[in-house]
């Protein structure tokens, strides 16, 4: 059932404000208090839940600073693919196979992510989410100092229920060439849109083993530290990261973990 125009239900306006980095608590508390209109049970004026976060964002930044640009982390689509090379290139210095990627996203749709500016829309910053198939690929790719070259066959194509998988995430940064302080507000957005990717997975019934990462860029290495990777030994001039999903305490994890029971709840009982 769609959203009546102009409308957000209680889960949207929940992860709009996760993005924000704003709690439920304060969404239920704005509604209650009148600062957010409540259209029905469960459903919110969308005017009024972003307004209310533009407005507490504006609250944090000093009067004599230029303001921050905001920015949200959304799932790539095809059509992205072209702009989303380009960015790829002015972070890490390489541009993607757009024709190879496009295929990719066209089975597994969870794969690439782009952040995107809420001022003008542009990508101004990039994260890849990559499921392989054996684990060993993954510990390949970290003890080699040469760029990964990914086959095909190396990658889980599409998402299924009770899948096991290890993930590699690649290929996070934001644009160049911009203030510290944009660069960590675009960085924080990366972050949250990752916590809440990964959660994801597990409301899809996806079981992962472990995540790892490596970056050599002072950006890339502050938002895995702040995602909570545990950093592990490198032979190569990168810093690899990585997180046991089993063992982790991890409140992105956890929730995850939360989520995957849920999933089993749900369809194993069913």
């Amino acid at each position: 059932m769609q959203n009546e125009e102009g409308t957000m239900t209680a889960w949207e306006a929940k992860v709009e404000f996760e993005r924000a980095g704003l709690s439920e608590s304060t969404l239920r508390r704005w509604a209650r208090d009148g600062k957010i209109h409540r259209v029905k049970n469960g459903v919110y004026s969308k005017g009024d839940v972003l307004k209310a976060i533009n407005m507490e964002h504006d609250k944090k930044i000093p009067k004599n600073v230029i303001a921050i640009e905001t920015a949200r982390l959304l799932k790539a689509t095809v059509d992205d693919m072209p702009e989303l090379a380009v960015a790829i290139e002015a972070v890490f210095g390489t541009y993607p196979d757009v024709a190879h990627w496009s295929r990719w996203l066209q089975h597994n749709p969870d794969i690439a992510y782009i952040l995107r500016s809420n001022i003008d829309g542009r990508i101004v910053g990039t994260a890849l989410i990559m499921p392989y198939v054996a684990e060993k690929k993954i510990t390949d790719i970290l003890s080699n100092d040469v760029g990964p070259t990914t086959n095909p066959e190396d990658l889980v194509k599409t998402y299924t229920s009770e899948m096991k998988t290890s993930i590699y995430i690649r290929s996070v940064g934001v644009l160049p060439g911009t203030s510290k302080r944009q660069k960590r507000a675009w960085g924080l957005a990366i972050i949250r849109g990752l916590r809440l990717a990964i959660v994801a997975l597990g409301s899809k019934g996806v079981i992962i083993d472990r995540i790892y990462s490596r970056s050599e860029t002072a950006d890339g290495i502050n938002i895995l530290q702040h995602l909570g990777f545990t950093e592990i030994v490198s032979n190569t001039l990168y810093r690899n990261y990585m997180i046991d999903v089993s063992i982790s305490g991890l409140p992105m994890i956890l929730r995850y973990k939360e989520a995957l029971n849920r999933w089993r709840i749900k369809y194993e009982d069913a």
